[in-house]
C-alpha cells in the first residue's frame, strides 16, 4: 500500500531540491576559484622565493654594515679617551 504524498510534501521537497542544488552550484563555483587561486600561486612561488632570498640577503647586509659601524665609533670613542 503506497501512501500519497501531499501537495505540500511535493512544494517542500521541490524546494529542498532547488535550494541544495543552489548551495552546490555555490560550493562549484568556490571550488573553482580555489582551483585558479591555486594556480596563480603556484606560478608565484618561485618569485616569491628569490624575493624572500633577497630579502635576507638584504637583511644581513645591513646588519653587518650596522655592526661594523657600530665597532668602527666605539674605536674612534676609545681613541678619543
Amino acid at each position: 500500500m503506497s501512501i500519497p504524498y501531499s501537495s505540500s510534501t511535493t512544494a517542500s521537497k521541490e524546494f529542498h531540491y532547488a535550494s541544495l542544488h543552489a548551495q552546490l552550484e555555490e560550493l562549484n563555483n568556490n571550488v573553482m576559484r580555489l582551483n585558479k587561486n591555486i594556480h596563480a600561486t603556484k606560478e608565484h612561488v618561485p618569485a616569491l622565493q628569490k624575493i624572500g632570498t633577497l630579502h635576507t640577503a638584504l637583511t644581513m647586509s645591513a646588519t653587518k654594515v650596522l655592526n661594523e659601524t657600530n665597532h668602527l665609533e666605539r674605536l674612534h670613542r676609545q681613541r678619543q679617551q
